[in-house]
């Protein structure tokens, strides 16, 4: 073959490595998508949001909106953010995706319910939710919105006017425009899960809190959540029970049955978080492990026992609002008998050592959807009230 020969094919090669960018090694794939990103802002204001010195002169949602935009932009992150907020006209389902209206009347304006919205990480990194579809059908939550746009760690609630379902929750401080002592909101706290993270009660709109901020869009898939091999499981029963649970071995046996018939691994060790008198046993040292403790879903709920009651208003990594079936808690109130305050010691109120199923006898419970101390020790109860069981691997 002559040169010239030579140099024609050589130059074909090069052309067609050029074209297709696939020759000596190089990397042809596609960067990958990110997930979206949601946080809490780092600011706060009264319900009346034009007041807010992002607003940028806007009024009612807009001005929230102004604000997501305004402290997600400060901040250095990429993309449209919305304010998850509902006014009378639009829920906040609709109004992250880019529509009005509302979901149960008439699908957000559109032939179908759009779902595409997601997935969403914290700004800490940490997974907070899937696709829309999974947060507000299947109340997916996986870690508390707990950092704001600047990835500090926070403490506070934030408005949102927004049931569980992602509809008008009916309080919205008259549209997001009344900052006064006498109108109400909804709100969404930064230690919740499940229910607790846009709907945990009603707050006067004179209160300066936060608002929570959605990118907008569709995003890539969530990092991997695996727990370790040498992590336990934590669950909140499925099942609820009055005070009279037969003692503490009786709460114990509840635990055992629960992980038994969902088919849970090591189900025989599994042992209440509950608190006696008489014995005087502490859950906390009803516990002879040391953990970690990890959700069903591979969620960490803490590195060892020091984690479980560690003080302040993050005590938790997540809520336990995963029951032993998979299934994550529905409702706004999913309360759970502790007997327990958040340092893990025993209180007063034990339903006679869970031994009492009648009105006149009180009960200490946690409340499930909930991250901080709360989540133990939330206030007390009738003992004629059926309420869930924290069951712990140990």
């Amino acid at each position: 073959m002559n040169k010239r020969k030579i140099s024609s094919i050589g130059l074909i090669f090069t052309l067609l490595c050029f074209n297709l960018v696939s020759c000596g090694g190089t990397n042809d794939e596609p960067t990958p998508v990110a997930p979206l990103k949601v946080f809490a802002t780092s600011v706060a204001g009264t319900g009346n949001l034009s007041s807010w010195t992002d607003a940028g002169g806007n009024t009612g949602i807009a001005a929230g909106d102004a604000v997501c935009q305004a402290r997600a932009t400060a901040a250095g992150l990429s993309g449209t953010y919305k304010a998850w907020l509902s006014d009378n006209t639009t829920d906040a389902y609709c109004h992250i995706q880019g529509y009005d209206g509302h979901t149960v009347s008439d699908n957000c304006g559109q032939i179908t319910l759009p779902t595409a919205a997601g997935p969403w990480i914290r700004t800490d990194g940490n997974p907070f939710a899937d696709t829309i579809d999974k947060l507000i059908n299947n109340n997916q939550v996986f870690t508390p919105v707990r950092y704001d746009e600047n990835g500090a760690l926070i403490a506070n609630l934030f408005y949102t006017g927004t049931d569980i379902d992602g509809t008008y929750g009916g309080l919205n401080c008259n549209n997001w425009t009344d900052g006064t002592v006498g109108a109400s909101a909804g709100y969404g706290s930064t230690q919740g899960a499940s229910s607790g993270w846009t709907d945990d009660g009603g707050i006067s709109c004179s209160g300066a809190i936060r608002l929570l901020c959605f990118q907008t869009g569709t995003g890539g898939p969530l990092p991997s959540i695996t727990a370790p091999a040498s992590s336990k499981k934590v669950f909140v029963t499925s099942t609820t029970h009055n005070g009279n649970l037969g003692g503490l071995s009786g709460a114990d046996a509840i635990c055992v049955s629960r992980a038994t018939t969902a088919g849970i691994a090591n189900a025989a060790n599994f042992k209440a978080w509950l608190s006696t008198s008489s014995p005087a046993v502490n859950a906390i040292d009803h516990l002879t492990s040391n953990g970690p403790w990890h959700r069903l879903d591979g969620v960490k709920v803490a590195d060892n026992k020091a984690a479980l009651i560690a003080s302040g208003s993050t005590a938790l990594f997540t809520a336990i609002s995963q029951t032993e079936t998979g299934a994550y808690i529905s409702t706004q109130y999913y309360n759970v008998w502790t007997g327990t305050d958040d340092h893990g010691v025993g209180l007063v109120n034990n339903c006679s050592n869970w031994t009492d199923d009648t009105s006149g006898s009180q009960g200490q419970a946690g409340k499930a959807t909930i991250s901080d101390g709360n989540w133990t020790n939330w206030t007390s109860w009738s003992c004629n009230n059926l309420y869930a069981l924290y069951c712990f691997e140990d």
